[in-house]
């Protein structure tokens, strides 16, 4: 099965697929009107609220079709910056 973006809620700011938590866009402390994507304890770099949200979505549905060693809910490497 592939997933894809349509398969996929907002509910206010957080992401689901289904029933499950899947990711949340965050206010940035620091400057006002920025948003970042928080995915388990990774959070992204900042954005406008549009990228945010298009940054949660694609990031969830590539874990969504991840076939690697990683299992879904994992945090992922690529937000944090991190190599894998």
């Amino acid at each position: 099965m592939t997933y894809e973006q349509r398969d996929l809620t907002w509910r206010g700011l957080k992401l689901y697929h289904g029933r499950r938590f899947m990711a949340e866009v965050v206010p940035d402390d620091t400057h006002a009107g920025t948003w970042r994507v928080k995915i388990g304890n990774d959070v992204s770099d900042m954005a406008n609220i549009s990228w945010a949200k298009d940054a949660a979505c694609c990031l969830t549905v590539s874990r969504l079709n991840s076939v690697g060693p990683e299992p879904v809910g994992r945090p992922n490497a690529a937000i944090s910056g991190k190599a894998a």
